[in-house]
């Protein structure tokens, strides 16, 4: 059910990107594994986003999170920006979703600075 949830916030993210004038792509990539005599499938976010959307101005990699109660891993997702060289110009935003609410609200939006690992602003 978890991996269901997120596959639709994603989703939802492409699309909130897209009415905003973006072209988006997903950035993950999927492993296949043999373990036990079992096939298992592994998925893997590249450069710890979960897609890429970019207009004539900007180039933004993002991870969209979701919640019921508003504790998103914020910290966990920086940690994972934070592993990859990006240059100044790129943005990491993370997108947060609240679960259950209603049609038509936008998410709330925190950009994360290419600084320190515990350096991020919220933004509107």
């Amino acid at each position: 059910m978890k991996n269901k949830t997120g596959t639709q916030f994603r989703y939802k993210t492409k699309k909130w990107f897209q009415e905003l004038g973006y072209s988006v792509e997903y950035l993950e990539k999927y492993q296949n594994m043999f373990i036990k005599g079992r096939m298992i499938y592994i998925k893997q976010d590249l450069f710890g986003s979960d897609g890429i959307a970019m207009n004539g101005q900007q180039l933004i990699f993002w991870q969209c999170k979701s919640s019921e109660k508003n504790d998103f891993k914020i910290k966990e997702a920086i940690r994972k920006f934070k592993e990859y060289p990006f240059p100044p110009f790129v943005d990491l935003w993370i997108i947060k979703w609240i679960k259950y609410n209603r049609k038509g609200v936008n998410p709330e939006v925190v950009r994360v600075l290419n600084e320190p690992i515990d350096t991020a602003e919220e933004i509107d």
